[in-house]
């Protein structure tokens, strides 16, 4: 959920009649003061514009977290024995993934162990997780990982 404070000002002709400027009207005073005098004119629990506390963050995602579906993820392994070595995979468990990887389950990545995670994506469609697989397995993909990721 998105909220958004919009201030309009209707405004005749070419000439507003209040200031539309959003700097004190007094000189003498910088931005650290205004921040401080908006600050002090919000009660605790009322909306402001600006960072959030770092607490209400943490509380936002774990609520999203509780109601979401389980994730999969797209992973790219380096090989630590090898680093000019990557694998790409798709999994529903990270961890044990990696594992398999590690002691050697896995034919493709075997001979190249061990491995460490390069980076991963979390995708909570498992279609779009497949997908973006495929897309980073292509040529073009693999030139937007190297670049990019």
């Amino acid at each position: 959920m998105v909220e958004r404070l919009v201030y309009t000002e209707n405004v005749g002709g070419s000439s507003p009649s209040s200031p539309t400027s959003l700097r004190s009207r007094k000189p003498s005073e910088g931005c650290r003061a205004e921040a401080q005098r908006a600050k002090a004119d919000f009660g605790p629990g009322e909306l402001r514009l600006g960072k959030p506390p770092a607490n209400t963050f943490v509380s936002i995602i774990s609520a999203e977290l509780s109601d979401s579906k389980p994730m999969t993820y797209v992973y790219i392994l380096q090989s630590t024995a090898v680093p000019d070595r990557h694998y790409v995979g798709v999994t529903g468990d990270l961890r044990a993934r990696l594992q398999r990887h590690n002691a050697g389950e896995v034919s493709h990545t075997s001979k190249y162990a061990p491995w460490k995670i390069k980076t991963y994506l979390a995708f909570e469609d498992e279609q779009q997780a497949f997908a973006f697989e495929r897309y980073i397995k292509s040529a073009s993909g693999r030139a937007f990982a190297k670049k990019r990721l």
